[in-house]
């Protein structure tokens, strides 16, 4: 590739459904530029520029150098749905004097025999942002550039994508997360039992009272014999 020069434009010249991108200089002449384009027109649409993807309409590119051409500047950059308005240059005219900027859409149209400037009319598919996602083969051409900015526009998208799938996926994961953990907490067993919430008092032992102190005997008391221990008849 051709090293660009720091006084080029890149210029995205607009006909239909085609951007032809083309390095121009910003202090070359128009009739220069425009014998630029119609070599590349002539290379590249031999069968002519197709005006719009739903029509099988199509103007042939002219075979003729003294051809008239006319350019129009967008009444919004960020919007060419509204229009174009006519350039009014001479061929002598440069970029520079005439308010081009790099990277700005120009869009262009042949006059025929007998037409005035007045009468071109520019015919520029604008694209949809469905239409964006869609593959139509040629829709963009680039004449100069093997990496264009629509193909850097792709990547942005990718890399959008993947990271929305990315977060989607992490998202999903840690819920899935959350609820492996709730279901995984059990009561604490023992034995195959679960362990009761509160422990039941344990019984006296040994002579000892419930509240664990010993149970009181009476001093000085004579063991009684086991028959004393049976109860007595009443007489």
């Amino acid at each position: 590739m051709s090293q660009v020069d720091a006084t080029d434009y890149s210029i995205r010249f607009k006909y239909g459904v085609h951007t032809i991108l083309l390095f121009v200089d910003s202090l070359q002449s128009f009739s220069a530029i425009n014998k630029s384009l119609l070599e590349v027109l002539r290379e590249r649409f031999p069968n002519g520029l197709k005006i719009s993807p739903a029509l099988s309409d199509v103007t042939p590119v002219p075979t003729s150098d003294d051809v008239r051409i006319v350019y129009g500047l967008p009444n919004n950059v960020n919007d060419l749905s509204q229009g174009w308005k006519i350039l009014r240059i001479d061929d002598d005219d440069k970029p520079v004097s005439k308010g081009l900027k790099d990277n700005i859409p120009v869009a262009f149209a042949f006059l025929a025999d007998g037409e005035e400037l007045d009468d071109a009319q520019f015919l520029v598919d604008v694209p949809t942002l469905d239409d964006e996602y869609e593959d139509e083969l040629g829709k963009f051409e680039y004449a100069t550039c093997a990496l264009g900015t629509q193909h850097l526009w792709w990547a942005v998208h990718i890399l959008d994508l993947i990271t929305v799938v990315v977060a989607v996926a992490y998202a999903v994961v840690s819920i899935m997360g959350l609820g492996s953990e709730k279901g995984t907490a059990k009561t604490p067993q023992r034995n195959g039992s679960a362990v009761p919430a509160t422990k039941a008092k344990k019984q006296p032992k040994d002579g000892k009272a419930a509240n664990g102190d010993a149970a009181q005997v009476p001093k000085n008391a004579t063991p009684r014999s086991p028959e004393e221990e049976k109860p007595k008849k009443a007489p």
